[in-house]
């Protein structure tokens, strides 16, 4: 009886083994990555579907712990540290853990968790971020679960979840301006092009704009030093800088040179027509 049931077992692995029969399965998995200024964040999780369920208040009961998807747990990875809340977290990979209610969520960024489902030792206190976030509901409905990034910018992005008709956006801020206005600070290689991108970043947010006034004269006088060549570029950049700074008089100074250097690039050229509609707003 023993040789019967072993002979059996073997045949029934071989025809696993040599079965030509795959089937998809219930929840697919779903990589998601999004570079944010200077930071790659990557999202892992499967997505399961609704299938004529009440998901949140029934499959998902309101209150309880979730593991945010189906099958291996959910998992967020940062390439740089990045605010949650106001709480840091540092570049690694972390666990998606929520739960849901019905007018708010609370969110936790969990150490690596690379198992199935909510851990049995699973406590708040160990979440390296908790926040509470509103919970909208959605005039459509979406069948399958779906974490992404939305309203990305250079320093910001919202790490929203969509299920059913629930969505909820996890805020989360970058240090992209941080590095950026560190690097201008410490620039050491007197490049005028570095200057006139540290000028130009300056106008574009918003920033200091005398320093930005000081930043692309330093890097005019550093294109036209003994060796170098003017740029009429960098004369647009100065005019646009002080007319920022309403101070029409000198823009209009520096915008009549860059269109005499830029002229002969003829009327249809590009820079040519950027700088005849900055004149306009001049006279």
């Amino acid at each position: 009886m023993k040789q019967f049931f072993l002979s059996f077992a073997l045949l029934f692995i071989a025809a696993i083994s040599f079965s030509q029969i795959k089937t998809p399965p219930l929840s697919q998995k779903q990589k998601v990555v999004q570079k944010v200024g200077f930071t790659e964040v990557i999202i892992e999780y499967c997505r399961p579907l609704m299938r004529g369920r009440k998901i949140f208040g029934g499959l998902e009961k309101f209150g309880e712990i979730w593991r945010t998807g189906a099958n291996r747990n959910t998992q967020v990875s940062f390439s740089e540290t990045v605010t949650i809340g106001n709480t840091e977290l540092k570049a690694d990979t972390y666990t998606l853990f929520t739960k849901p209610n019905p007018n708010e969520w609370e969110v936790y960024f969990y150490p690596y968790d690379n198992g199935y489902g909510v851990p049995k030792d699973f406590e708040e206190a160990k979440a390296l971020v908790k926040i509470s976030v509103p919970v909208f509901e959605l005039n459509r409905q979406f069948e399958n679960l779906t974490i992404n990034l939305e309203n990305v910018t250079d320093n910001t992005a919202d790490l929203s979840v969509m299920w059913e008709n629930t969505y909820i956006a996890i805020p989360i801020k970058f240090t992209t301006e941080e590095k950026i206005l560190n690097d201008i600070d410490n620039i050491v290689n007197d490049h005028s092009g570095d200057y006139y991108l540290a000028a130009k970043y300056y106008l574009e947010n918003g920033k200091d704009l005398q320093k930005a006034k000081n930043l692309i004269q330093k890097s005019i006088d550093l294109s036209e030093g003994p060796d170098g060549t003017p740029k009429f570029w960098k004369y647009q950049m100065k005019a646009e800088i002080l007319l920022a700074n309403n101070e029409k008089k000198e823009a209009l100074k520096f915008a009549t040179k860059a269109m005499e250097m830029a002229e002969s690039r003829g009327p249809d050229d590009f820079y040519v027509k950027q700088i005849t509609a900055l004149l306009s707003k001049l006279k």
